[in-house]
């Protein structure tokens, strides 16, 4: 049996211990722990005990959420689309490499001053940052980075607008869109074991497992930052979760469905695809984005 501790919380008795099962043990086993970036985020004691730091799940790595995009709608149309920070021209010719996405448009919302330029707020919930959101030193970037954010501009009108148009009777105005991930830290843990999850699904047994277990911790800074935020919209985009239209116990998605339920009053909320999950999918399938 082999475990993994995670250094999350000020009571050390209290620290979340993960069960592994032997697939999970071995991407964690044939990580380079020795490496430097390493050093002071994880440690291999054996093949049968590991233990990410406190230093990965702090301030230094957190990822704030994010003010990306306004947009004006009169009459029934779009008229205008652009980023919280710069102009559109600015985010279509932004470089292509995965750390300079969208850094340069967004605005952080831990800080106040950017806080106040909402208006009529549509939140998207994913779940936690991954490669992307930060450089290949673990220095935090920004939320819903490289094929995220991508997808998502894609597909903003055929996935969101629609849906905000047919139950929200949109009004003429300013509409800010904001990212928010209930965990503000990578559980994926790709930084320790570079396993994509794409080509193996153990490391989205592992991302699943670490997320459940800081979740409760960060539940009640969660719905503190949605309170700042006053949403009109909410979109629960977090991974997995969703089939046929249908919300499966016990996922991500269903969790945070459950601390929305309990502790947010906004009557326009949806369970939809996560940005990078609706690739080859029949965009104008009702199942892709579901009220609730």
């Amino acid at each position: 049996m082999a475990y993994l501790m995670l250094d999350f919380g000020s009571n050390p008795c209290s620290y979340p211990l993960i069960k592994l099962e032997e697939n999970e043990k071995s991407i964690l086993t044939n990580s380079n722990s020795t490496r430097p970036q390493l050093q002071g985020y994880f440690s291999n004691y054996g093949d049968d005990f590991f233990v990410v730091k406190n230093s990965f799940f702090n301030k230094k790595t957190e990822i704030p959420d994010v003010h990306r995009y306004d947009f004006d709608f009169f009459e029934g149309t779009v008229v205008q689309k652009r980023a919280a920070l710069g102009n559109l021209l600015t985010f279509t010719q932004r470089k292509k490499k995965h750390n300079e996405e969208f850094i340069h448009i967004d605005k952080p919302l831990n800080n106040p001053a950017n806080r106040n330029t909402l208006q009529n707020t549509i939140l998207v919930i994913l779940e936690s940052p991954h490669i992307s959101e930060y450089d290949e030193n673990f220095n935090p970037l920004t939320l819903a980075n490289g094929t995220t954010g991508d997808k998502f501009f894609n597909n903003f009108e055929s996935h969101i607008l629609s849906k905000l148009q047919s139950c929200l009777n949109l009004s003429n105005g300013t509409y800010s869109i904001c990212f928010i991930n209930p965990v503000p830290f990578q559980t994926s843990l790709n930084f320790i074991h570079k396993t994509s999850m794409e080509q193996d699904k153990t490391a989205s047994v592992i991302r699943n497992k670490v997320w459940k277990a800081i979740y409760p911790y960060c539940e009640r800074d969660f719905v503190s930052r949605i309170h700042l935020y006053q949403p009109i919209a909410i979109f629960n985009m977090c991974t997995g979760g969703l089939n046929k239209g249908v919300v499966e116990v016990d996922s991500l998605k269903h969790w945070v469905k459950l601390t929305i339920d309990a502790n947010i009053n906004c009557n326009i909320k949806f369970h939809a695809y996560h940005p990078s999950g609706i690739r080859g999918r029949n965009l104008s399938s009702p199942d892709l984005c579901v009220q609730w």
